[in-house]
């Protein structure tokens, strides 16, 4: 054999085990129910948005989910029930809001554009009109 077609084969699988081992991965289902998943997909700039949606309403199915601020304003502030220690609240209320501040940058196939591409996109929408500039 030549170095040539041996630096072939060799390459050939190589990328052959690659790609066995990305297919492996995807077809790996994770149990979102029972491990919160979606606190380490928010904080991922190349997670998918709607897997990241999948696996925070898969964990909270059946949960208790923590007591909302409205919730409590409307009672006055008054608790004469002990409030429970809910685990998660924190990320679960942390989430919400990075549900919300990342949705306009959904693109169809669930990724997020990046934070350079979102500032890229607010300067040129600024550029196009400028009379919404804040002085």
């Amino acid at each position: 054999m030549t170095k040539k077609t041996l630096l072939f084969i060799s390459a050939a699988l190589f990328f052959t085990f690659l790609s066995g081992n990305a297919n492996a991965q995807k077809s790996e289902q994770k149990d979102y129910s029972a491990h919160p998943y979606w606190i380490a997909m928010m904080k991922d700039t190349n997670t998918n948005y709607f897997e990241a949606v999948k696996a925070f309403n898969s964990y909270w199915k059946g949960r208790e989910k923590p007591q909302g601020e409205n919730e409590k304003f409307e009672r006055g502030g008054n608790d004469n029930v002990k409030s429970k220690n809910i685990p998660y609240s924190f990320e679960y209320k942390k989430f919400q809001r990075w549900q919300m501040q990342v949705k306009p940058y959904v693109q169809n196939n669930g990724s997020i554009l990046f934070p350079y591409q979102r500032f890229q996109l607010r300067k040129n929408a600024r550029s196009a009109n400028p009379t919404n500039n804040i002085k």
